[in-house]
């Protein structure tokens, strides 16, 4: 039996919490088809993840998204 060693460095990174915007929409949408299928092995359908996300925004008590970025500008 091989025995593998990984050594890690430790780097510094720095996230910022924001609102989210609506260029942020698809993302978005994606990342929760992603997260059903994880968890619930479900596939949803995009297009109906597009306009739920889209609804959010335009109906701001139906819920409200946020977006974690670090350093690199990378949601």
């Amino acid at each position: 039996m091989a025995v593998i060693q990984a050594t890690k460095m430790a780097t510094k990174t720095s996230f910022q919490c924001r609102h989210a915007k609506t260029s942020d929409a698809l993302q978005i949408a994606e990342f929760q088809a992603m997260m059903a299928l994880e968890t619930e092995e479900i596939r949803l359908d995009p297009l109906t993840l597009e306009k739920g996300v889209a609804a959010v925004f335009k109906d701001p008590s139906m819920g409200t998204y946020w977006v974690v970025q670090n350093s690199t500008d990378e949601v």
